[in-house]
């Protein structure tokens, strides 16, 4: 496990700061995710923004171009990599280490750690920004990282779906970072309840049908 770390305060995030060379990956390739959708909402700047219950987005650039994008539907530039997918909602860093000097970067975050999560990205490769998927636990500690684009251009292939898997719920955040990144069809797989936790909820449902149930039989008398 590497030791770059990214600051959660909450729902809301501080991105940290780092610069490596790719760690080695264990992809995921959402076959077995379920959907979640970015909300269209088109706006700009730093957020946090909501994209569903208990997943919150935000990221540390709040004027360049305008801040980052969230929501926006299709025609957002990536220079050779083409242009986003026309309506589909889009998450977009809109800045670059190479644009603005700094080390941009946006984030998803999950209230309660999931096992996998992934996303179609696309980048602007020609700045020879280095730019990085990574995943972190709740410590804030990378478990996965892909380098997608470096000096050179692209190092893996645009516009496909790249993720990460763990061996159980792990995964307290997904960070894209250092260049001009979009990010689209986000899927996720969130913990399977143990089985007390089943347990519990069976016999919750049974006494609130019993409730019902005598509920019924006062009326009906």
């Amino acid at each position: 496990m590497k030791s770059f770390r990214l600051s959660l305060a909450g729902a809301a995030l501080a991105l940290a700061a780092f610069g490596a060379t790719s760690a080695e990956a264990a992809l995921w390739d959402g076959s077995d995710g379920v959907d979640v959708a970015i909300p269209p909402l088109g706006v700009f700047g730093a957020g946090p923004q909501t994209i569903a219950p208990g997943i919150v987005w935000s990221s540390s650039n709040s004027r360049i171009n305008g801040g980052s994008v969230f929501g926006a539907l299709g025609g957002y530039g990536l220079g050779s990599n083409g242009v986003s997918p026309a309506g589909v909602s889009i998450i977009g860093l809109n800045d670059a280490t190479s644009f603005s000097g700094g080390l941009p970067r946006m984030a998803i975050v999950f209230d309660n750690p999931v096992s996998a999560v992934g996303a179609f990205l696309n980048w602007v490769p020609d700045n020879g920004d280095l730019v990085f998927v990574s995943a972190f636990d709740a410590g804030n500690n990378i478990l996965e990282q892909l380098l997608l684009n470096d000096t050179d251009g692209n190092v893996v292939t645009p516009g496909a779906f790249y993720g990460f898997k763990e061996s159980s719920a792990s995964i307290k955040a997904i960070q894209f970072s250092d260049g001009f990144v979009i990010a689209y069809g986000l899927k996720v797989i969130s913990p399977v309840p143990e089985p007390a936790t089943w347990a519990l909820m069976i016999g919750g449902f049974g006494l609130a049908g019993a409730a019902l149930r005598r509920r019924k039989v006062a009326v009906a008398a």
